[in-house]
């Protein structure tokens, strides 16, 4: 039933499931969540996607992180160790974020949009 709700055949929704159990277990804390079409690898306990700490890190460093968020110093390793083993699929949201707000203006008109980035001064 639920891959028929989701659009595809039950045996792609059970190999991603296998897959996705697999990936959480070689990863201790991590999750999946987000609609079928495009699932995200999870920091449990923090709200933030893989790929949001990793952004985090790179703009602010590791100390910085673990002082002005709620992620630990386990759930960054684990993080950064699934960024490791699958750069691909946590470059593609990267890039994704990375889009300049003309992009996202172009696919959405009329959207409203205000660009915040790690780093960036409050109130400019």
């Amino acid at each position: 039933m639920e891959a028929e709700r989701a659009g595809i055949p039950k045996t792609r929704m059970l190999e991603r499931l296998a897959e996705e159990a697999l990936r959480m277990r070689r990863f201790p804390g991590m999750v999946f969540r987000g609609p079928e079409h495009r699932r995200r690898a999870s920091v449990v306990g923090t709200g933030m996607d893989v790929w949001e700490v990793v952004m985090l890190h790179e703009a602010e460093g590791r100390e910085t992180l673990l002082e002005t968020h709620p992620v630990t110093g386990r759930q960054l390793d684990v993080a950064l160790a699934y960024y490791r083993e699958y750069p691909e699929e946590i470059d593609r949201f990267l890039e994704e974020n990375n889009r300049p707000p003309e992009y996202w203006q172009k696919l959405h008109p009329g959207l409203n949009i205000e660009v915040h980035r790690p780093g960036d001064a409050e109130g400019e």
